[in-house]
Parts: C-alpha cells; structure tokens; sequence
C-alpha cells in the first residue's frame, strides 16, 4: 500500500472510532443522569469511571488523529514531489 493511501487508510479509520466513541460517550451521559434521578449512586459511580475512560480514550485519539493527519500530508508531499522527479529526470 503506497504511503499516502495508508495514511488516508488511517485516518478515516480514526475518525470512525471517534465517531463510535463519541456515540458511546453520548450514551453513557444518559445512563448517568438516569442513575441520578433513580438515586443509584454504585451504578453512578461505575458510569462516571467509564465515562471518564472514554474520555481519556477520546483524548488520544484526538492525538492520534493529528499525529495521522501530519502523516498524509507529508506522504502527500513526497508522493507528489517523487511524481514530479520522475516526469522531469529521463532516464
């Protein structure tokens, strides 16, 4: 697989799992504010861990999503420059 369509690969990968956690994310606030008004505070305290689990996990893909993002631009670059090298050097 050329560099610049791994990248691509890896970034739409990421953005996929942010989107799955986000839903998650989403859905575990739900369950906390349904704990709350039912007063189940073991049940609230263990969403509250995974939520903040979550939330740690968004953080790094977020990193990651950048740190991709910077790896399709530069196999972009070099992709298009040894495009170029090879047009303008005959061999």
């Amino acid at each position: 697989m050329e560099p610049a369509n791994k990248a691509k690969f890896s970034v739409d990968l990421t953005k996929r799992q942010m989107e799955q956690l986000d839903a998650k994310i989403v859905q575990r606030w739900k369950q906390i504010a349904e704990c709350q008004q039912m007063d189940d505070a073991t049940r609230l305290l263990k969403d509250q861990r995974a939520l903040q689990k979550m939330q740690e996990m968004r953080t790094r893909l977020r990193a990651r999503l950048a740190a991709v993002h910077q790896q399709l631009s530069q196999a972009s670059v070099d992709e298009r420059s040894l495009e170029d090298v090879e047009r303008n050097c005959p061999m």
